[in-house]
C-alpha cells in the first residue's frame, strides 16, 4: 500500500482559528503581519474559499484582514454550536 506523504510545505504556518481564540484578534493580525508573502498566499488556499482568479488578485493587506474575518467567522460558528447544545 502506497501513501503519499505531504510536503511542511503544503501544510499552513498557523490554523487561524486557533490563533484568534488564543491571542485575540491584535495577535492573530500581528502573527500574520510577520508571515512572507508566500505564507500568507498558501493559508488564504487552505482557508479562504474563493476562486483562484479572484485569491490571485488580493494584496497583502487584503490577504491577512480575509483570513482574520475568516478566523473570527469559524469562531462564532463554533461557539453558536457550543451555545445551542
Amino acid at each position: 500500500m502506497h501513501t503519499k506523504s505531504r510536503s511542511k510545505k503544503h501544510e499552513p504556518t498557523i490554523i487561524p482559528v486557533a490563533y484568534l481564540q488564543e491571542h485575540g484578534k491584535d495577535g492573530l493580525n500581528k502573527k500574520l503581519e510577520k508571515m512572507t508573502v508566500d505564507e500568507l498566499k498558501q493559508m488564504k488556499k487552505h482557508f479562504l474559499s474563493k476562486p483562484k482568479k479572484e485569491l490571485d488578485k488580493i494584496d497583502r493587506e487584503q490577504m491577512i484582514q480575509n483570513l482574520i474575518t475568516y478566523a473570527d467567522t469559524e469562531l462564532k460558528r463554533g461557539s453558536k454550536f457550543l451555545e445551542d447544545r
